[in-house]
């Protein structure tokens, strides 16, 4: 749309998805018709994946021009490092198993954060101490609801009621922060939380300091 927001299909863009039968780390890249958008995985797949490009593909980064990665947080130092290494622009996607659809957020060519497709899923930050919804730059667990979320684990009702609240609210366990613009960033795990002299501690941050 004109705030840049990828909310549109492959196919409304006049694309092609090609499917393979199994998974494999190089099925996309070594498919004959040489895509010029491919889903490499996890970012630290992405130097493998162009090393078997590069040596095996010829000529397949003069059509390759974007790279979708997710599957764990990722810093400003990694996106950089792969479209230097490789040439496409990289960008991040946000999903979970426990809501249908081929992703809940993605970013677009301004990386200016994750952008929620916000016809399908209805977001929320929360203090998860106290289940309050927080205002924007505030970091708490990302919350979903909407028709997409799964009626729960199958025969696990302990897991699901942990997961799912009352109110249908599917608890993600992934910590977030909304901006004034309504981009998100996903910033790590609760669970991975530290917490040393009444402040929270990511290894995200760790990571990039």
């Amino acid at each position: 749309d004109e705030n840049g927001k990828m909310n549109l299909s492959v196919k409304d863009v006049g694309g092609e998805v090609l499917l393979v039968s199994q998974f494999t780390l190089y099925g996309d890249a070594s498919h004959g018709n040489r895509p010029s958008f491919t889903n490499a995985g996890k970012p630290q797949w992405a130097e493998e994946v162009y090393e078997y490009i590069l040596n095996r593909c010829e000529g397949l980064f003069n059509k390759v021009q974007h790279g979708i990665f997710g599957a764990e947080p990722w810093t400003a130092e990694m996106r950089a490092a792969i479209e230097r290494e490789t040439g496409i622009i990289a960008h991040d996607i946000y999903g979970l198993t426990e809501i249908a659809g081929p992703g809940v957020a993605g970013d677009c060519a301004h990386h200016t954060g994750l952008h929620i497709w916000e016809d399908h899923f209805y977001p929320e930050i929360i203090d998860p101490e106290t289940g309050d919804e927080l205002p924007d730059d505030e970091p708490g667990e990302f919350c979903s609801r909407g028709y997409n979320t799964m009626k729960g684990y199958y025969k696990m009702p302990a897991a699901t009621k942990d997961t799912i609240d009352a109110d249908g609210w599917l608890h993600s366990g992934d910590l977030a922060c909304r901006d004034e613009d309504g981009n998100y960033r996903i910033t790590g795990r609760l669970k991975d939380m530290i917490i040393r002299g009444g402040e929270n501690i990511y290894p995200k941050e760790i990571e990039e300091f």
